[in-house]
């Protein structure tokens, strides 16, 4: 349900998507996400396993990364 007035109609019909945008917790929840992959590191991992299955010896080594 909206809570505030728009004070501007922009001929746009928002107000059926904004009952259907998330709560603000679960931004906080997607914001907390991103937050742990604000390393590149992190993201080279990351797109390592949307691509293949490796285990963490093999990922650090890609990576050049310490062993576990």
């Amino acid at each position: 349900m909206i809570q505030n007035h728009l004070l501007h109609d922009h001929g746009q019909t928002i107000e059926q998507e904004l009952e259907h945008m998330p709560s603000v917790e679960n931004f906080q929840t997607v914001a907390d996400i991103f937050k742990q992959l604000g390393d590149g590191s992190r993201i080279r991992i990351f797109w390592l396993l949307c691509h293949c299955e490796e285990c963490a010896i093999s990922l650090s080594a890609m990576v050049d990364m310490i062993r576990p």
